[in-house]
């Protein structure tokens, strides 16, 4: 296990600033997720962690080893990494064994026994020791997908760099096959970042996640502090649905058009026009009239109603302070108001406060 340490890195191409002061620590033996639309820099900053691609300032630490510092690169071969792509990119013409053992023919553990040993470890630890004499042509993408983590493995890196590697898979296998790589990385303690646009995904599997936008990390922290508590409005939207309202705060309470609250008690010290985050399965509706023990919630219309099984997705029209706020609401069950209607609108999660 080893921890890496990013400082203030700043990557470009063609003089294109891709990266921009990134600061990032991914403590030895967890698994922290980059989170980002396409093209926000999240595949650059895992190539210079593996050397592909150089740093143009700051530092980049393996362990206690600086591997660039914007100067001097330690080559790609020599920092421990191991790396699996979207594709998984297995050698077409070589078995399943060969691409596992590929690495270690060069390495210390490159004799026949010692090879064929960790190499049916190996695929035993991802769930695929009856494959090992196969092609990658006859394997799923599944299964390819699980080789290529084996052959990042094998060769007993310090660290291991996932660039997207369920992107092409349907979600059915993706859920199942992530929550088991999750496990293959746990069972063998070593330090990862896995690169993804998917907030389901980074939500699930991450220790850590940071968000990065426009080539800067705009929050990191853990999968609940960035839905719980975002720091932006581009965090709170990125890693979730939400409502985000306009909002008079004084003495830790904040008025909305969805009532007064109390706000978390972490929530940023704020008074006076601010902003709250709301999120929409911590809202509920009832209809009129049924409100009970002295309450006084806000009226709302229902706009929209989406039905998708497990839950539904309302979108309900609230005034207030002459002004209408659209409102999205998450709710289970089949028994739903319908479009047009008029309900009470109570909020039963937390409110929190942007700075």
């Amino acid at each position: 296990m080893a921890e890496i340490r990013i400082d203030d890195l700043t990557a470009s191409y063609d003089d294109h600033p891709v990266l921009v002061a990134v600061s990032l620590v991914v403590a030895p033996g967890t698994l922290t997720c980059v989170l980002g639309s396409s093209g926000c820099g999240k595949t650059t900053l895992l190539r210079v962690v593996a050397g592909f691609t150089p740093a143009c300032a700051g530092t980049v630490r393996i362990g206690d080893r600086v591997v660039d510092d914007g100067r001097a690169r330690v080559a790609p071969e020599r920092r421990r990494v191991g790396y699996v792509s979207q594709e998984g990119a297995l050698f077409p013409h070589l078995t399943v064994a060969d691409n596992v053992g590929f690495a270690l023919r060069r390495s210390s553990r490159g004799d026949r026994r010692a090879r064929r040993e960790s190499v049916e470890e190996m695929l035993a630890l991802v769930g695929l020791p009856e494959v090992a004499d196969r092609y990658p042509h006859q394997l799923s993408g599944g299964q390819q997908q699980r080789v290529a983590v084996a052959r990042a493995l094998a060769s007993r890196p310090d660290i291991v760099l996932l660039d997207e590697p369920f992107a092409s898979l349907d979600a059915e296998l993706r859920a199942r096959l992530r929550a088991d790589i999750r496990q293959v990385l746990r069972s063998c303690g070593v330090t990862a970042i896995l690169v993804t646009h998917d907030r389901a995904e980074a939500l699930s599997l991450a220790d850590q996640i940071a968000v990065i936008h426009r080539g800067r990390i705009v929050q990191a922290g853990t999968p609940s502090q960035l839905y719980r508590m975002p720091t932006n409005d581009y965090v709170a939207a990125f890693v979730g649905d939400v409502n985000v309202l306009p909002a008079a705060i004084v003495d830790g309470r904040a008025s909305t058009a969805l009532g007064v609250f109390d706000l978390e008690p972490f929530s940023p010290t704020t008074r006076g026009v601010a902003r709250v985050v709301v999120r929409p399965e911590h809202i509920r509706l009832r209809p009129l009239g049924t409100c009970g023990d002295g309450q006084d919630l806000p009226v709302g219309i229902v706009t929209r109603v989406e039905y998708f099984g497990a839950e539904s997705r309302m979108e309900v029209s609230m005034r207030a302070q002459g002004a209408t706020e659209r409102v999205v609401v998450r709710m289970a069950g089949e028994h739903l108001p319908r479009e047009g209607a008029s309900v009470h609108v109570e909020v039963v999660g937390s409110v929190w406060a942007l700075p």
